[in-house]
């Protein structure tokens, strides 16, 4: 990627695939994210659950075509840009895995904590939920613990564990965050941590930017201050000439959040 400063835009300048044979496939890669170790995480926004009958869209009949006991879709994925290829997991299956223990649902983009560690994520659906996930080890997103948020969309909540050892357990996780009566958003685009150690995470079908505060990445288990930072208002800015910022639908978070005044 190049910045070509006479029309102002970012151009591709060179580019090659990334070879996914060793899991199969893979489906609607949509936000992700750069590791801090340098690894890439594309984010799978289909599901094997919805593509399996789903006349209009490819992969019809099946959750696992190449009967290696997960379903094919709705995983983070984790590629060496080096070698542009998946990365074998530790403990996982030969030649390459999804990041099976990060969980099955329509991933979009996730937030990495500094502590190498805890990953936010959250679920593109009607019917999503928010994850925080905590590796056993930092710089390796193989193993952990998996939770989903439930609680008050405005005020406290609580992470709540998932199963996410066997095969059967991660490929369940939206049936287990149902059952558990988890909190539902609708449409979980962005998450994203703030230079305030705030977790920012932009719905857009509700149309706002929620952000809330970790008791802690690791061992919190508790979430304070969940609340709607922006969204469905008119804001009073000063920047560049524009004295009005119009927040509606929500797709990712490109707010420069200082505390103070917000940059559009």
């Amino acid at each position: 990627m190049n910045y070509n400063s006479n029309t102002g835009l970012w151009q591709t300048t060179r580019s090659e695939a990334v070879n996914f044979d060793g899991v199969f496939a893979t489906a609607a890669n949509c936000s992700g994210t750069v590791t801090p170790w340098n690894t890439i995480i594309s984010c799978e926004e289909y599901t094997s659950a919805e593509l399996e009958n789903n006349p209009n869209l490819p992969f019809q009949g099946s959750r696992d075509f190449n009967n290696d006991g997960y379903d094919d879709f709705g995983w983070a994925i984790e590629i060496d840009p080096v070698t542009k290829t998946v990365i074998d997991q530790p403990g996982g299956l030969n030649g390459a895995d999804k990041l099976w223990a990060m969980g099955n649902f329509k991933h979009e983009n996730a937030a990495i904590h500094n502590n190498q560690r805890t990953v936010y994520q959250g679920a593109d659906a009607a019917i999503g939920y928010l994850y925080k996930f905590i590796a056993d080890n930092a710089q390796d997103l193989s193993s952990g613990n998996l939770y989903v948020y439930s609680g008050s969309k405005n005020g406290s909540g609580s992470w709540i564990q998932l199963a996410n050892t066997t095969q059967a357990e991660q490929n369940s996780t939206v049936q287990q965050s149902a059952n558990l009566g988890a909190t539902v958003f609708d449409g979980i685009e962005d998450v994203e941590i703030g230079l305030d150690g705030m977790v920012y995470f932009a719905v857009k079908s509700e149309n706002r930017v929620y952000r809330f505060q970790d008791s802690d990445p690791i061992s919190g288990t508790t979430v304070s201050q969940m609340e709607t930072y922006v969204g469905n208002a008119a804001y009073n800015v000063q920047h560049e000439g524009v004295h009005q910022l119009l927040i509606g639908g929500m797709e990712m978070i490109t707010l420069l959040l200082t505390g103070r005044e917000i940059y559009g």
